[in-house]
């Protein structure tokens, strides 16, 4: 059962973090104003898109170290999704992958691949997902975009490898 989660975590993870966007949306942001940290690693978004209401209800966003040029271009990305599209500011709890986010609930994935490795990582390709307790969350709605201020949280490797450390300031650019 660990084997199977940790496959659908991997797959989820990649397909969340190289799932292919409109390139008519790209936008280009003021470095510094949009972060992450991974393992020690800072990252700034670089483009950022969300599907505001998927086939199943809940909407996904996506913020990328860069531009891809092509499906090959290997990029840094962490991933939310909510349980819905925030309209308001407020506090929005993160919770495991493990669970399915209702109400004011998203999950959170991690990771670094291409478009064409969706669900299936090669070589220095790799995925972190949350699946620790539920935490309280800020999310600041403005002019119909989030911003989501992430603590110092453990996130754990969906292909077998060591926990590590994840902050975040994001911002929809």
């Amino acid at each position: 059962m660990k084997k199977l989660f940790t496959i659908a975590a991997a797959a989820l993870v990649l397909f969340t973090s190289a799932c292919k966007k409109d390139d008519s949306k790209k936008e280009e942001e003021t470095p510094g104003t949009s972060t992450w940290t991974l393992d020690g690693n800072t990252y700034t978004t670089k483009y950022n898109d969300h599907d505001g209401s998927t086939s199943s209800g809940s909407a996904f966003y996506f913020f990328w170290d860069a531009i891809p040029a092509n499906e090959s271009v290997k990029f840094h990305s962490i991933n939310f999704d909510f349980a819905s599209a925030p309209t308001t500011s407020g506090t929005y709890q993160l919770v495991s992958v493990g669970d399915a986010p209702t109400g004011k609930q998203f999950t959170l994935s991690a990771g670094y691949g291409s478009i064409a490795e969706a669900g299936t990582p090669t070589g220095d390709s790799y995925g972190y997902v949350y699946l620790g307790t539920p935490i309280d969350v800020t999310v600041t709605v403005t002019g119909g975009k989030i911003s989501v201020v992430i603590p110092e949280i453990s996130v754990k490797s969906s292909l077998g490898g060591a926990d590590v450390k994840l902050k975040a300031s994001i911002k929809e650019i």
